[in-house]
């Protein structure tokens, strides 16, 4: 009875260490690899300013460092021709998310959030067909 009952208890503590999950301030949050995401915006802007400034800060307090965005001016010659390679108008502000381009301040702020879970998930994330393009310049079927 004692080796079953410790059996139980070392199969259980295992299923603990090796969860998914951890708790943490009362939330489940999942361990998987951060998401990465490329802002295009201009500093001159202003739906640019509002991303950046007003929905930003909201991901980054939700999700910590599960998200992570590099953020690139298109002043710089550089970031504008790579903006172009994604985004052929070069309209801003642009947010590319794995294979997926969000382009102005309604579509990112209405898509983000639930592309950045779906990818948390390990889930392919689900796009309005008027809300995003693949990289291929197609839209999203």
């Amino acid at each position: 009875m004692k080796r079953i009952l410790f059996s139980l208890v070392i199969f259980f503590v295992g299923l603990l260490l090796s969860s998914q999950y951890v708790f943490a301030g009362g939330e489940v949050k999942s361990n998987a690899k951060p998401v990465k995401a490329i802002l295009f915006y201009s500093s001159h802007c202003g739906a640019c300013m509002h991303v950046e400034q007003k929905f930003l800060p909201k991901l980054f307090k939700k999700y910590g460092d599960k998200f992570q965005l590099l953020q690139k001016e298109i002043s710089d010659k550089e970031n504008f021709e790579q903006l172009l390679t994604i985004n052929d108008r070069g309209s801003v502000p642009t947010l590319k998310i794995g294979d997926i381009v969000l382009i102005g301040r309604d579509k990112i702020e209405n898509s983000l959030e639930s592309i950045i879970d779906a990818l948390l998930e390990g889930k392919a994330p689900r796009v309005d067909n008027n809300e995003a393009k693949e990289l291929s310049g197609k839209k999203k079927q």
